[in-house]
C-alpha cells in the first residue's frame, strides 16, 4: 500500500505534486482492461439486482473516483486507494467467486498493486525536493530541464511573462495573482530558488495560470496541458535514479520492436497533416484486439493523457499526442501492417 506519510490527514486536499503522479496512475487503471465493469456506479434497478444496495452499503466506481481525484476531494494518496480497493471489495462481496467480476476484480486489485511501488518512489521524490543536500546537482539538473522545456514547441506561450497590456487582457492580473513564465523562472534559478522544490512550484505555476485563466479548448490551454505533462515526465526522468528493475524492464524494452522505431528532428517539430490523421485512424481499424491493446499502451507510454476510458469503450484522443510522440505511434501501428 501506499506509505503513511504521503499525505497529511490535516491538510485540505493532497499535494499538487502527489495529485498529479496519482492522477496518472488514476488514468492507467481507468484504461486498463480489467476497469471496464467498475468505470460506472452499479446501475441496480437496471441490472434488476435490489439486493445490491442491502449489500453493498458503501458503492464506490473508479469514475467517481476520477472525479473526486479531478476535484481535488482527496486529503491524502492512502484515501485514494482505499477508495480504489473499495471499488474492488465490493466486487468481490456482491459476486460469486467464479464470476467475471469478481475475477476482473482481482486483476484490477494486481493492477493496483504492481503500480504502488513506482507511485511510492514517486511520492518519496516530491517530498524530498524541500532538502536540496539531497539532490546536489538538483541547480544543473535544473538548468538541464528549462533547456529542454524551451525547446518545445508548445513552449512559445510560456517562454516571457504575460504582457497583458499589449494583449489587451485588463483582467488578467485581477484572475492571476502569481503571475510566472520560464525566463523568470531561469533567473531565479540562478539567483533566488534555495531547493528544487522552488524551482518545480514556479514551473507548476506556469501551468497552473494558463489552465486557470485560459478557457479548456483554448489553443493555451491544450499548450500548458502538454508542457505540464512533458514538464512531469522530465523530470521524473532527470532526478529519480534507476533501480534494478527499471533497468531490467530498460533491457526488455530495448530488445522490444518498438525500439526499432525511428523519428527524425523534422517529424518532431513538424505540423500533422490531415491525411496523417486518417492514415493511422484507417490502420488502427485494421488492427486485431491484441495488436489494438498493444498500440493503446504505446500511445498511453507516450502520454497517458490521450487515452480516455468510458463504461463502453475505451479511445484514443490524437489530438494530445505530439507531432513526435503521433509519428512514432503510426510507425508502430504500421509495424502490424507490414509484419
Amino acid at each position: 500500500g501506499i506509505n503513511a506519510e504521503y499525505g497529511d490527514p490535516t491538510s485540505q486536499n493532497m499535494e499538487s505534486a502527489h495529485h498529479e503522479s496519482v492522477l496518472q496512475v488514476q488514468k492507467a487503471i481507468m484504461a486498463s482492461k480489467h476497469a471496464k465493469a467498475f468505470l460506472e456506479p452499479v446501475d441496480w434497478v437496471t441490472l434488476k439486482i435490489p439486493t445490491y444496495p442491502q449489500i453493498i452499503t458503501n458503492p464506490m466506481d473508479l469514475g467517481t473516483v476520477q472525479d473526486k481525484l479531478t476535484r481535488a476531494e482527496y486529503i491524502s494518496v492512502r484515501e485514494w486507494e482505499q477508495d480504489v480497493r473499495l471499488v474492488c471489495a465490493n466486487a468481490k462481496i456482491f459476486n460469486l467467486q467464479n464470476s467475471v467480476y469478481y475475477k476482473m476484480a482481482e486483476q484490477l486489485e494486481a493492477f493496483l498493486d504492481k503500480r504502488l511501488p513506482k507511485l511510492n518512489k514517486e511520492l518519496q521524490l516530491w517530498s524530498s525536493l524541500t532538502d536540496a543536500s539531497a539532490h546536489p546537482e538538483w541547480r544543473n539538473r535544473c538548468s538541464e530541464l528549462l533547456v529542454e522545456l524551451k525547446k518545445q514547441p508548445e513552449a512559445g506561450f510560456f517562454l516571457m511573462p504575460v504582457d497583458w497590456r499589449a494583449l489587451n487582457l485588463p483582467d488578467y492580473p485581477i484572475i492571476i495573482k502569481q503571475p510566472m513564465d520560464l525566463f523568470t523562472a531561469e533567473q531565479k534559478l540562478r539567483d533566488s530558488y534555495t531547493c528544487p522544490n522552488d524551482f518545480v512550484s514556479d514551473i507548476r505555476l506556469i501551468w497552473k495560470n494558463a489552465l486557470t485563466y485560459n478557457q479548456p479548448e483554448s489553443a493555451a490551454a491544450k499548450m500548458a496541458k502538454k508542457m505540464k505533462d512533458g514538464f512531469r515526465s522530465k523530470f521524473l526522468k532527470l532526478f529519480q535514479p534507476l533501480d534494478e528493475e527499471d533497468i531490467r524492464a530498460g533491457k526488455r524494452r530495448r530488445l522490444s520492436t518498438t525500439d526499432k522505431i525511428m523519428v527524425t528532428p523534422l517529424e518532431k517539430s513538424s505540423k500533422v497533416q490531415d491525411f496523417e490523421f486518417v492514415n493511422l485512424r484507417t490502420n488502427l481499424g485494421k488492427l486485431t484486439a491484441e495488436e489494438l491493446q498493444r498500440s493503446v499502451i504505446v500511445a498511453q507510454e507516450r502520454n497517458v493523457s490521450c487515452v480516455e476510458s468510458t463504461m463502453d469503450a475505451v479511445s484514443l484522443n490524437l489530438d494530445l499526442l505530439t507531432p513526435g510522440d503521433f509519428r512514432y505511434l503510426a510507425k508502430y501501428v504500421a509495424m502490424f501492417r507490414d509484419s
